[in-house]
């Protein structure tokens, strides 16, 4: 916490004009200046960061967006002032997809963690009624065992972080040229954990879905294709 606080503290003061020697703090503020990043994005960012230290349940998904938003939305949002997008859409045009894409990666970790967050941080990140929907509670996840109730879950979850990739890749052709790639790239190799996990049996307590270097390899040719 206090870590998180010092950090916070020289962040906002090296935007108000101090001085700083600190490699990151130098690098972050001159990318945030020279891409006229709103510092906001920073705040919220480290607020949700901050909120990690003190929740660990969240009621319903409006709950746990809110989280999201600054954990992972308004990354999207600063790199699409870095990337820049064509003058003939506007801002909100290029910024919603930009959201989504951070949601459904957020997800994916989320999905891919479940057994790992709970054991060694006792997070449960899914919704409490989204579990209660599916006959699953707390116990459920903290016993990790892969039960039918738990498969319809996750592929109810999993479907819903599919759409957010869907309405993600839609906005990519609206970025400049230059960034489209990694950005469509970013969006399938995360999005393929969602295929590891299914080919894992949903078993997210024993195993931690993840892609190889020639499963990475394989999949650029593709995301080229639709960048």
């Amino acid at each position: 916490t206090r870590s998180l606080e010092k950090w916070e503290c020289d962040w906002k003061a090296v935007m108000a004009g101090a001085e700083t020697t600190e490699p990151v703090l130098m690098a972050a503020k001159d990318v945030f200046d020279r891409y006229h990043i709103p510092n906001s994005y920073a705040s919220d960012f480290l607020a949700a960061m901050r909120q990690d230290l003190s929740k660990s349940r969240y009621a319903n998904f409006d709950e746990l967006r809110a989280y999201m938003y600054g954990s992972a939305a308004v990354v999207g949002l600063m790199l699409t002032h870095i990337i820049g997008w064509d003058a003939s859409v506007s801002a909100e045009e290029v910024q919603k997809p930009a959201m989504a894409l951070g949601e459904a990666m957020q997800l994916t970790n989320f999905l891919r963690d479940i057994g790992e967050d709970y054991r060694e941080r006792g997070r449960i990140y899914l919704p409490q009624d989204e579990l209660a929907r599916f006959g699953l509670t707390d116990a459920d996840i903290a016993n990790g065992v892969v039960t039918p109730a738990f498969v319809e879950m996750m592929k109810w979850q999993i479907a819903r972080a599919n759409a957010l990739y869907e309405e993600a890749n839609r906005g990519i052709k609206l970025l400049n040229s230059k960034g489209r790639l990694p950005v469509r790239l970013a969006s399938d190799l995360y999005r393929f954990i969602l295929e590891k996990i299914e080919q894992n049996n949903y078993d997210v307590f024993t195993k931690r879905a993840s892609t190889s270097f020639v499963e990475k390899v394989k999949t650029v040719p593709l995301s080229m294709l639709y960048a």
